[in-house]
């Protein structure tokens, strides 16, 4: 089988436990690259950060990769242009955001270039308390923040409600996840080799969170049933258009590119990723994916630890294995 499209996933795939794309991966995606394959970013990131990081891997490999953030929902080209866009309707928008208004949950707007926060502080305490970086590591810890905030161009409303309002900036998708969590030990997908990440252990939402996000789900089922709910982590919920996911992206970048299904490569580690490995001729979940998508995928790849996209682009698209 001959491919000539890789969709892939940054974090847990491509992006190791420092953050990088590993030099094994770099390698085989530049081999694939000379050959002829389009690479392409499919992640649930913002707009800016996937850039940033398709601009980082293009240099490595040296060749023009293109992306698509937010699940799928805005999709760029190599330069940063917007190919396609498919913003959340306002009128649901509107909804969603009621609906999880009273629930407790912090929640930010991805739009069509920023991220949208109400409350900023309180995300940065969310995302850092449970992980607890050790006192010598805060340095590190605000520097992670400011990159965060500078990469996701991360902006201040005074109510995340007017993003719903006519002349904001379109939606792109709502990531929603826990005041708090507490950190996985030993039963997470990213525990164990992976400790250490995001300057402590992968965080997962404790009973009254994961309660918040069920509850999350049900209400907007019931009053925006026709949003797609998926998750790219223990810890939260993401939401985009009807019809919109990492599956509906890739589609749309091989029919741009004139290339077929078959010829399809996706490679991915998260419930997220599931719609994309399904839509691939050849869908591959890597070995630190929940049991669930890799029961949807058509081969394993080993864990992002052992460089699993490496591995896998080298036996399947490369011949080599």
């Amino acid at each position: 089988m001959i491919f000539r499209l890789l969709g892939l996933d940054l974090d847990g795939t491509l992006l190791g436990p420092d953050g990088r794309v590993a030099a094994p991966t770099v390698a085989a995606l530049r081999e694939a690259a000379r050959r002829g394959v389009r690479v392409a970013l499919v992640t649930g990131r913002s707009a800016g950060s996937a850039g940033h990081h398709a601009g980082l891997l293009a240099r490595r490999i040296g060749h023009p990769v293109a992306y698509a953030a937010c699940n799928g929902a805005g999709i760029y080209g190599p330069s940063g242009e917007p190919l396609r866009l498919r913003p959340i309707p306002r009128g649901l928008l509107a909804e969603a955001l009621e609906a999880l208004r009273g629930l407790g949950l912090l929640v930010s707007v991805y739009g069509r270039e920023h991220v949208f926060v109400q409350e900023p502080w309180r995300h940065v305490r969310a995302f850092w308390l449970p992980r607890r970086p050790p006192p010598w590591r805060w340095p590190a810890a605000l520097l992670a923040t400011l990159r965060f905030g500078l990469q996701n161009r991360v902006r201040w409303v005074g109510d995340i409600r007017d993003m719903a309002r006519e002349g904001a900036e379109p939606a792109l998708k709502l990531f929603v996840t826990t005041p708090g969590g507490a950190p996985a030990e030993g039963g997470g997908a990213l525990a164990g080799p992976i400790r250490g990440w995001g300057f402590g252990t992968p965080v997962l939402p404790g009973r009254a969170g994961a309660r918040l996000l069920e509850a999350a789900v049900r209400v907007l089922a019931r009053l925006a049933p026709a949003l797609h709910v998926t998750r790219s982590g223990a810890d939260n919920i993401e939401v985009t258009a009807p019809g919109v996911h990492k599956g509906w992206a890739l589609e749309a970048l091989a029919a741009m590119y004139g290339i077929r299904r078959e010829e399809v490569l996706a490679i991915g580690d998260g419930p997220n990723d599931v719609e994309m490995l399904e839509f691939a001729g050849m869908g591959v979940a890597m070995g630190n994916a929940p049991p669930e998508v890799q029961a949807r995928a058509d081969r394993v790849a080993p864990p992002v630890w052992e460089h699993g996209a490496a591995a896998a682009l080298r036996r399947y698209v490369l011949g080599e294995g």
